[in-house]
């Protein structure tokens, strides 16, 4: 779809020469009924046609996209997470799955994450997916966007595309990832934001100062990648190809003024810095990948080859990576027919996987709603974080990472992650005017009710491999749907919890981490965004038998990490569950055959969802029904369906 077909579709005439200044003559754009889930599977059926491993052989599936548009109808899909669904769908049955959320910096977010398991060798190979069907906002803007100066012109600027990474630990350190540091200035969180529409036609849409975004992402990323590559001694002339975020021509062009500020005349010049954006536009958090890809299949990248990836996204994140090609690019370029890559070796897991990195839980906090004030879930995660800090009595500036892990959100908000929204109002490290100076990373991970688990394990695997010395897990809960607007409330509690976690010094801490998947119930819980009649709504289908699902499901969970452990049922002195009724606890300690006295009750009357986890801390440890040294059972279950569970040692 070309730019001038985007201009002429638009309500109002905007009046500025939008392709000579974004560079974007046109863009792909989804066929009838295609949707971002369609486009991420694709990506996963083309890379894995490339490499040398099957299926079966995927330890760790991360989705990164913004865009979570996977129906007809504006259905917008929460839970099951779109890495949940792509396991089943692509085949990949021995996968770990979570969605993370990090405006346009999301795959790099993936990346990172998956870095940290494959160092701790949690993981042997992961894969970092994103489908991005964004096209619907520019259709939304078209209908409202009111003159040239409209904070909704980005929106005409998006491309959609779906793109995956897999990735394994490299043979030597003169090839792949050499590095990857990004940071949060979350200050800058509220640039861009997208949201639904509260136009009578519905939809999605993006709204961004872009000159204020522009500046910030330039003036500070800059410094950011020179100070990254002068850690490893990366000098200017070292450097083949240099990536940034492909936004528009007018922003390469800023940031290629500041790079050869920084670096000395004509450092950066067209033969090095890669322009995407002719036929392709901003296609959001794939756009460095999508570049590689077609530069590679242009020729123009070569086995040995060094690149500098400069990353930016709304939150505000900035970011480098450097990145060292072995014999990829010639690989690539060989299997145009689909063959694969290498030869199919056998490749044999650990009989079992090593143990999680020593991490404790310094800080636990929780908040309920004000009195007679409307409940929103970035409030109530940022009073639970400033509980959880009061209470382990650590400085906010000493925090590497904050980990966003609720489901809902105000606004149906996408972009930028909660996470970003949180640490803004926290001012965590919120600007940052030297590369030296202490920095916080944050973005989402979703994955339902068991999303605060996967974040615990995110947050350990990173302690462990080296990037960050504290992490916080944060959520909330809200009912996005209120009285009188015709539309159901689903009875959860609204609440906000936050755990703190930090580097073990002995036998305290988290132990390992068992999720298990049962795809046969994978349409027992949906949660998605509708819009009709000119209404939104939060619209949640549960089969009737949920619980009883959970509970068949929960056991073989449980023994498996048992077992792994080594661990009696004896030697357990508290079970931290979710929410169950009476009789559901009741039943679920006599099928885990162990004593529902050691059940620990949450302390409220709905359901805590994403926060079970810090509820069951608080109280365990409130009521003193743990000491020192006692063994804890900690259990998840959610949509998908999806079981997790840990154990941790106080």
């Amino acid at each position: 779809m070309s730019t001038e077909t985007v201009l002429a579709g638009c309500v109002n005439k905007i009046g500025i020469p939008l392709e000579r200044l974004t560079g974007i003559k046109s863009r792909r754009v989804v066929g009838h009924g295609e949707f971002s889930i369609d486009l991420a599977r694709n990506a996963v059926t083309d890379c894995l046609a490339r490499s040398s491993y099957a299926p079966d052989e995927v330890d760790l599936i991360i989705c990164c996209n913004i865009s979570r548009y996977d129906g007809p109808g504006q259905k917008i899909m929460f839970e099951p997470s779109t890495a949940v669904r792509l396991r089943e769908q692509c085949g990949l049955t021995e996968a770990l799955a979570f969605d993370i959320s990090n405006a346009c910096a999301g795959m790099f977010t993936g990346v990172a994450v998956a870095d940290a398991y494959l160092q701790t060798g949690l993981v042997q190979c992961a894969l970092v997916v994103s489908g991005e069907y964004i096209s619907h906002i520019t259709e939304t803007a078209q209908r409202e966007i009111a003159g040239p100066m409209d904070p909704r012109l980005a929106c005409l600027t998006v491309g959609d595309i779906g793109a995956a990474v897999l990735l394994e630990r490299g043979p030597n350190d003169r090839v792949g990832f050499h590095d990857i540091d990004m940071a949060t200035l979350s200050r800058y969180s509220t640039l861009c934001m997208a949201k639904a529409s509260d136009g009578p036609h519905g939809g999605a849409i993006m709204t961004v100062d872009s000159i204020a975004a522009t500046v910030t992402a330039v003036k500070r990323s800059i410094p950011y990648v020179a100070a990254v590559m002068k850690r490893h001694g990366w000098r200017p002339e070292h450097c083949d190809h240099i990536v940034m975020h492909q936004t528009s021509e007018a922003s390469l062009h800023d940031a290629v003024s500041a790079v050869n500020r920084v670096f000395g005349h004509a450092t950066a010049h067209p033969g090095n810095i890669i322009n995407n954006l002719a036929e392709r536009g901003n296609t959001a958090s794939t756009t460095h990948f999508v570049a590689l890809h077609d530069q590679i299949r242009g020729n123009r990248i070569q086995p040995g080859d060094n690149v500098v990836f400069g990353i930016s996204g709304s939150g505000t994140t900035v970011g480098a990576a450097l990145y060292t090609f072995d014999d990829l690019p010639a690989r690539m370029r060989r299997t145009r027919n689909g063959e694969r890559g290498r030869g199919l070796a056998a490749r044999r897991r650990p009989a079992e996987p090593p143990p999680t990195p020593r991490v404790r839980i310094d800080g636990v906090g929780t908040a309920l709603p004000a009195p007679a004030a409307p409940p929103h879930a970035v409030d109530l995660a940022v009073r639970a974080a400033t509980a959880c800090l009061e209470h382990s009595g650590l400085d906010r500036s000493a925090l590497d990472l904050i980990l966003y892990a609720g489901v809902s959100r105000e606004d149906f908000l996408c972009e930028p992650a909660i996470a970003a929204l949180v640490a803004g109002e926290l001012a965590v490290n919120d600007d940052l005017e030297s590369p030296d100076e202490p920095k916080t990373f944050v973005f989402d991970v979703l994955n339902g009710a068991v999303g605060f688990l996967n974040a615990c394990q995110v947050g350990a695997q990173l302690i462990g491999a080296g990037k960050a010395d504290h992490a916080m897990v944060v959520a909330a809960e809200t009912e996005n749907n209120r009285a009188g607007n015709g539309h159901p409330m689903y009875g959860m509690s609204e609440t906000g919890s936050a755990v703190l976690l930090g580097r073990g010094d002995g036998t305290a801490g988290f132990g390992r981490f068992v999720f298990h998947h049962h795809p046969e119930y994978a349409d027992a819980l949906e949660t998605y965004f509708q819009h009709r009649d000119g209404h939104s709504w939060l619209q949640i289908d549960r089969d009737p038998d949920l619980v009883a699902h959970y509970l068949d499901c929960i056991p073989a969970a449980v023994e498996e990490l048992l077992k792994l452990e080594e661990l009696d049922r004896a030697q357990i002195a508290a079970v931290l569950p979710p929410q169950l009724s009476g009789a559901d606890r009741a039943e679920l300690a006599a099928r885990l055959n162990i004593p529902v006295s050691r059940f620990v009750d949450l302390g409220v009357d709905a359901d805590p969802f994403s926060s079970c986890v810090p509820y069951g801390l608080q109280q365990a440890r409130t009521r003193r029904l743990v000491s020192s040294g006692d063994i804890a059972l900690l259990v998840s279950v959610g949509s998908g369906v999806e079981v997790g569970c840990a154990t941790y040692r106080f």
